[in-house]
């Protein structure tokens, strides 16, 4: 479900994942991995920091971060930090969750334009047709294969909601 994000939640992961795995690593690695500057990858730091605490990317050294992780925190952690941040999935959760009639009310709810929105959506289409689901507007719900669209949402809830975050019994 990586190809939904967007790219910069993907520059965001790809960070993280290696340095969770790796400890450290250079400014221009990252920026490699991600082919991105250096620059992008230091302003992405930043924002990672805005929303992945108790985890922390600190500076080794002018050239090298490192990520600060506590025992009690596993890759799962990362995975549904990004999940909850992703406009892409929100609005995802969001139509499975609502009963809305508008996009409109959607693009309300989600706090970004209705012309944002249809771009979300488009680009959601083109990464899940594949697997036999699309979201219709009309009205808007998640259409098709029922078992794709159940073992989406199963994996999607199981990676962004941690067992005590966790919206079903």
């Amino acid at each position: 479900m990586k190809h939904i994000l967007s790219k910069q939640s993907q520059r965001f992961l790809t960070t993280l994942e290696h340095l969770y795995y790796n400890h450290d690593s250079s400014y221009e690695n990252l920026a490699l991995l991600s082919d991105v500057s250096v620059k992008t990858i230091q302003e992405d730091i930043n924002k990672i920091n805005d929303f992945i605490e108790p985890l922390q990317i600190q500076e080794l050294s002018f050239n090298k971060v490192f990520l600060k992780t506590p025992d009690n925190i596993s890759c799962d952690y990362i995975y549904s930090c990004i999940l909850t941040n992703s406009l892409e999935f929100s609005t995802l959760e969001l139509i499975f969750f609502e009963q809305e009639h508008r996009l409109e009310d959607y693009a309300d709810a989600l706090f970004i334009s209705l012309s944002t929105l249809k771009r979300i959506i488009s680009k959601i289409n083109s990464s899940i047709k594949k697997h036999g689901i699309q979201i219709s507007t009309n009205p808007i719900q998640l259409v098709g294969d029922e078992l794709a669209i159940c073992l989406m949402m199963s994996n999607f809830f199981q990676e962004k909601y941690l067992t005590e975050n966790y919206p079903f019994s």
